[in-house]
């Protein structure tokens, strides 16, 4: 079972790194990692200090790791518009309704059941 994180045990293992690297180098991906995990519960300053990293190049993670964050995105849903083409359509409470055509023909309905409705809207758009 690994040990607790902590600045402390985050300095040694940073130590063990700097002894043990071959060239100057990128701090590893883990390491990173629970550098920006102390930010949690520590100062930018106690960690920078604890750790000997600069202040800018946490900032500078921190950014980077900003911009790679994904959000997902809202699904976009297209409404194709129905082929009847129209000026207004009000429907009301008292179910009425007002086509007006481009041609400037014009039809108010009340009071119709659905099937007729349907009828008398295909007959009056289909001279479009």
């Amino acid at each position: 079972m690994s040990q607790p994180l902590t600045l402390q045990s985050l300095s040694i293992e940073l130590d063990e790194w700097r002894k043990n690297r071959t060239k100057q180098g990128r701090l590893p991906t883990d390491i990173w990692t629970k550098t920006l995990k102390l930010l949690e519960s520590h100062s930018m300053t106690e960690v920078s200090r604890e750790l000997r990293i600069s202040h800018e190049q946490i900032r500078n993670k921190l950014n980077h790791q900003d911009v790679q964050k994904v959000v997902p995105s809202t699904p976009f849903v297209e409404m194709k518009s129905p082929s009847i083409k129209h000026e207004k359509i009000d429907i009301t409470l008292s179910n009425r309704i007002e086509l007006k055509r481009a041609d400037g023909a014009s039809m108010i309905i009340e009071h119709l059941s659905d099937s007729t409705l349907s009828t008398l809207l295909a007959k009056f758009m289909r001279d479009l």
